[in-house]
């Protein structure tokens, strides 16, 4: 299954140009839509983990009640 990935990266050189196929500059356009998606990246995570530690919050101190009656 991955012997054409492996004869692939056999003939490529172990060189930074080699491993990203040529592409050893990274132009400012490449740079901002980067930026961009790690930004709105770690934004959802970000809300994700706020709401998860906000429902484990509800849930304990649902249980507290539970359990001291």
């Amino acid at each position: 299954m991955y012997n054409s990935a492996k004869k692939y990266w056999e003939s490529v050189p172990a060189t930074v140009s080699g491993m990203l196929d040529g592409f050893t500059q990274i132009n400012s356009i490449d740079l901002s839509a980067s930026n961009k998606f790690i930004r709105q990246f770690f934004e959802v995570c970000t809300f994700i983990l706020v709401d998860y530690v906000a429902n484990v919050s509800i849930i304990v101190y649902i249980l507290q009640l539970w359990l001291l009656q």
